[in-house]
């Protein structure tokens, strides 16, 4: 009887295992795809969630993905787009201004626009045979410099008197005729100073780097390095007497320079000797010194010009009690193109 009853038992215990194992299969079905999980960078992801997530369940779903036909997102600090080839009917896309090392957009074979300007772009996948009708060119900037670092190089002959420093700051701008600089330098009447560069504006630029004074006597480099480490002479400046001296050349280079884009530096000298007068400008460069009388009251701004091959340069500077201060070089970034992949 013992046997007949344990039987039965074991059986039930058996049936009850395998009912609640296909219970429990049957209480986690797989469910749709949520294709915000494929998107890396959080940035982006967020983005996509805020603005294509129509019923706003946190998910990224198939019908959601594919009626997205455009996106922009500059300038919003994004370093991987990785997951946009979720958007299969994607017809546009802007992405500049962001840390985009490489944009595989294979999948996105309905594309017909691109823009990443101002972007680190070295690699574009796209799908054998697929074209992009339109690509925004001429802005692909591969080495956009970073900061800038200051060193100093062997003593002058002649040493200074009085001790001048200079602060520099760092911008870029794709208009240089708006360019505007956040300064410490004193505001002026603006009815009697129309020049526009040292206007505070709307204008706002990262990379703003004070370099820090410069010892009279010697002789300066000025960098420009990237995020990569890559260095390229700017421009050397340094002090003979109490003349502050900007010692100009031009990267070697040979290729083309873009025309509406530059690096744009602003040094302000300060001679440390309080004089009256006009304080006077000294530009050494390309084997040619030039002395220039500033020319101006306290106050007032001035132009100073000059042409090296195939360009003119301008120093536009204004004077303050004995101090100049000097807007006195803009440097062309050299533009790459990103190298185009095809994959199957």
């Amino acid at each position: 009887m013992k046997a007949l009853f344990y039987l039965p038992v074991a059986a039930l215990m058996a049936l009850a295992a395998v009912s609640c194992g296909n219970k429990e299969k049957t209480e986690t079905p797989s469910g749709p795809v949520d294709y915000s999980t494929r998107i890396e960078d959080g940035v982006f992801r967020s983005f996509c969630l805020q603005n294509y997530d129509t019923d706003a369940d946190g998910k990224l779903l198939i019908g959601e993905t594919n009626a997205v036909t455009e996106i922009s997102v500059p300038s919003m600090g994004i370093r991987s787009l990785k997951g946009i080839e979720c958007f299969v009917n994607l017809l546009r896309l802007d992405c500049s201004g962001n840390n985009i090392r490489s944009l595989d957009l294979s999948r996105n074979t309905k594309l017909e626009y691109l823009n990443c300007q101002d972007s680190f772009v070295d690699y574009i996948y796209l799908k054998e045979g697929q074209t992009i009708g339109e690509i925004e060119k001429g802005v692909f900037y591969r080495y956009l410099p970073a900061h800038i670092e200051i060193d100093s190089m062997v003593s002058c002959a002649q040493d200074a008197s009085n001790p001048i420093s200079f602060d520099a700051y760092m911008g870029r701008d794709e208009n240089p005729e708006t360019v505007t600089w956040k300064s410490d330098v004193p505001s002026f009447k603006e009815e009697t100073t129309p020049v526009v560069p040292y206007k505070k504006s709307t204008l706002e630029y990262s990379n703003m780097s004070k370099i820090g004074n410069m010892e009279p006597g010697k002789l300066y480099n000025i960098w420009a390095v990237t995020d990569e480490g890559v260095k390229s002479q700017a421009a050397r400046f340094g002090i003979l007497g109490n003349e502050p001296m900007l010692f100009f050349s031009s990267p070697a280079t040979d290729k083309t320079y873009p025309t509406d884009y530059v690096l744009q530096f602003v040094v302000f000298f300060h001679p440390g000797s309080a004089g009256s007068g006009k304080p006077s400008i000294k530009l050494v460069g390309d084997g040619n010194s030039k002395s220039f009388d500033s020319g101006v009251n306290s106050g007032d701004y001035n132009n100073i010009s000059w042409s090296t091959p195939g360009k003119k340069e301008v120093i536009t500077y204004f004077v303050y009690g004995s101090k100049v201060y000097s807007d006195t070089l803009k440097l062309n970034i050299i533009p790459e193109w990103p190298e185009i992949k095809y994959v199957n």
